[in-house]
């Protein structure tokens, strides 16, 4: 599965983006229902097959159809599928005109949202001779979401066509019997988060849990995600001991919000010491601990106030050589 680096590889896209081909812009397509779209061999539908209670001599025996969840093996046998959906769209990038690919029927709902800003010309980052030569146009995934980047309007198009014409190759898209059945069959891609914005193209959007602005050029913690990783640590502020189970999720928090703060990989040592000498039940929180905690939630509110610049985060090559 390829999505642990996909915040990564997103930004490095960003960063290494031509400036004189405008913002970087970015979409996300989602499909809905995943685990449920990939069907399962008569075989491994056995091995997936539960006994439910029941009052009858002979108990009822549930075969499901589809992945489930809670099977260890749904998320990679998943992420195949989608995976495979995301190569596809990359590939048909690289061929003329799409391969002849027509306008796909969910295209112009998305594009009715779309919030621009082709022609905007931006400040290069990187030494010139490092940047991309052609504007950026490609797709990536996590788990289920389909994340697109592109620049000018011609490879916007292309590459939202591209996306939205591979996942249904995949998960395959309604036809007419499907709009005739009641209740209606869902379309693999939402419509409804469409409707709301998905697909859609715009220089500033929630990828991923953060806030990229792409002509700005920053990445900043939501307001929702800061509040809930404030209001954890206070929790744990207010005790002299925390039970394993909240320290697990502030670690976890935590851990999700280092991308963004430059260094925050060696805020951790003392976080982690704390678990090591924890009994079975709970984490004692000692004098460095404290300070540790309060350390974090300033840097929390920093990101709001304060947000982190992609060239912080993404390693680039020197301005000069030489002494």
């Amino acid at each position: 599965m390829q999505f642990g680096r996909t915040l990564q590889r997103l930004l490095e896209t960003i960063v290494y983006a031509d400036p004189s081909f405008g913002p970087v812009h970015m979409a996300k397509v989602d499909i809905s229902d995943g685990y449920y779209r990939v069907p399962l061999t008569s075989r491994g539908a056995l091995n997936l097959a539960v006994c439910l209670p029941s009052s009858r001599t002979n108990p009822l025996v549930a075969v499901p159809l589809t992945l489930t969840m809670g099977w260890v093996q749904s998320p990679p046998y998943f992420c195949a599928a989608t995976e495979t959906a995301i190569d596809h769209a990359n590939s048909l990038l690289g061929l003329p005109d799409l391969g002849g690919l027509r306008e796909h029927h969910q295209e112009a709902s998305a594009a009715r949202l779309d919030v621009t800003a082709f022609h905007r010309r931006l400040a290069p980052i990187v030494p010139a001779f490092h940047v991309a030569r052609k504007p950026v146009g490609c797709a990536d995934l996590y788990v289920d979401d389909g994340l697109a980047l592109a620049q000018t309007q011609h490879m916007a198009t292309a590459t939202r066509r591209a996306v939205l014409h591979s996942f249904n190759g995949v998960f395959r898209a309604n036809n007419a019997s499907n709009w005739n059945r009641s209740p209606p069959r869902k379309e693999p891609i939402s419509q409804k988060k469409i409707d709301e914005g998905d697909a859609s193209w715009a220089t500033s959007a929630i990828l991923l849990g953060w806030l990229l602005d792409t002509v700005a050029r920053t990445i900043r913690l939501p307001e929702h995600r800061q509040l809930r990783l404030h209001t954890v640590i206070t929790e744990a502020l207010q005790c002299d001991t925390v039970p394993i189970r909240l320290w697990h999720k502030l670690l976890g928090e935590l851990r999700s919000m280092e991308k963004a703060v430059p260094g925050g990989k060696g805020l951790f040592s003392v976080l982690q010491v704390a678990l090591q000498q924890a009994t079975s039940t709970k984490v004692v929180l000692t004098a460095p601990v404290r300070a540790c905690l309060q350390e974090w939630n300033l840097l929390a509110a920093s990101l709001a106030s304060r947000p982190t610049s992609l060239e912080e985060l993404v390693p680039t090559p020197p301005h000069f050589v030489g002494s």
